[in-house]
């Protein structure tokens, strides 16, 4: 991490990234992955998706952090993720909400 970039996260961030596990975590974290399993399962709860990957929640929970607010970074490989209420959700790049600043989630 970048001596530029360390304000920007939180204290439990920059303790996290310290962590050797975290990093074996990340090392097996696929973006387009967990594109692909939010997408089937829509409407995760952070212990849902830390039940899934078994790991650390303030792992899952740093990552997911990193990915949606820096949801134009990741974008393009396999849509943006958002946190609506502890539910977390995939918005393809093709849908208009992808883009907004605050994005509405249409529940069918």
């Amino acid at each position: 991490m970048s001596e530029d970039n360390i304000g920007i996260y939180t204290k439990e961030m920059q303790s996290v990234f310290k962590e050797k596990e975290y990093e074996d975590f990340i090392d097996k974290m696929d973006y387009k992955g967990f594109c692909e399993y939010l997408r089937k399962n829509q409407g995760q709860t952070l212990q849902e998706i830390n039940d899934k990957y078994n790991t650390k929640e303030r792992y899952v929970k740093c990552l997911l952090n990193i990915w949606t607010e820096n949801w134009n970074s990741f974008y393009h490989e396999g849509g943006r993720i958002v946190n609506k209420n502890g539910n977390y959700y995939i918005l393809s790049p093709r849908n208009p909400q992808s883009r907004v600043r605050n994005p509405q989630i249409n529940f069918l």
